[in-house]
């Protein structure tokens, strides 16, 4: 029996990821990225620890940590370009695979490479940026990450006010920072405005919940303040 061509495979991101790792000129490959300090081989080596070291991947979160995945990341990146693409393509382990949440982060790190200055590295093999609008299961996997890493980046801020997140299609979020607890929650916005409105396609604004505003494409309305402080107390996740 033939197979039905009609059934779609699952989308991967993992498999983009490491196609344009594959894509790099040598010049690219120890580019730096939009994360400070890290090439090609510090992205590859990052989501390698992450996944395969618990201790690490506390570390991106609890100082306590950090040091597993400093040291891990330090260490992995020296390994060979082509073990570290062929671990990537092994995927992540079972346990983050769990309703396709690597979508997200796989996404973010392309952006990463993608974005920072591998074209400047190399003019005559430019990337291209992607928003990450299509296919539809892209699009659903970043709408869940930005669901995720909205409250971890609203939680630094001081509050209270209400903070709308739209890409200005099907894509409507209205988060608001309360006062004293440091802490965001998603709100009922059918008669209160929000006080800053950020604008971009879901991609960007994933992009801008995690620290990269500088390389993403959103606009911001609303009370001045508010953004200001928005803008200055986003940090990197």
């Amino acid at each position: 029996m033939m197979a039905d061509s009609s059934v779609s495979k699952p989308f991967n991101q993992r498999i983009i990821l490491c196609k344009v790792l594959e894509s790099l000129t040598t010049p690219q490959w120890h580019a730096e990225t939009v994360c400070k300090g890290w090439n090609a081989s510090h992205i590859a080596a990052h989501l390698i620890v992450r996944e395969r070291n618990p201790f690490a991947a506390l570390g991106i979160v609890f100082p306590a940590f950090s040091g597993f995945h400093t040291r891990g990341v330090a260490k992995v990146s020296t390994y060979p370009r082509a073990w570290l693409i062929n671990r990537l393509y092994d995927g992540p382990p079972w346990w983050t695979r769990v309703g396709q949440i690597h979508i997200g982060e796989d996404w973010i790190h392309t952006q990463d490479i993608v974005r920072g200055h591998a074209t400047d590295a190399d003019p005559n093999h430019e990337l291209e940026i992607d928003s990450g609008t299509h296919p539809p299961a892209l699009y659903t996997g970043l709408v869940r990450a930005c669901d995720r890493f909205a409250p971890l980046a609203f939680r630094t801020l001081a509050g209270p006010f209400r903070i709308h997140l739209t890409d200005g299609e099907g894509f409507e979020r209205t988060w608001m920072v309360r006062p004293g607890t440091r802490s965001a929650v998603l709100a009922n916005m059918t008669n209160v405005a929000p006080d800053v409105t950020i604008t971009g396609a879901v991609g960007e604004l994933l992009l801008t919940l995690t620290g990269r505003e500088h390389v993403a494409t959103v606009t911001y309305t609303g009370n001045p303040d508010h953004i200001a402080t928005i803008r200055n107390g986003i940090s990197g996740i």
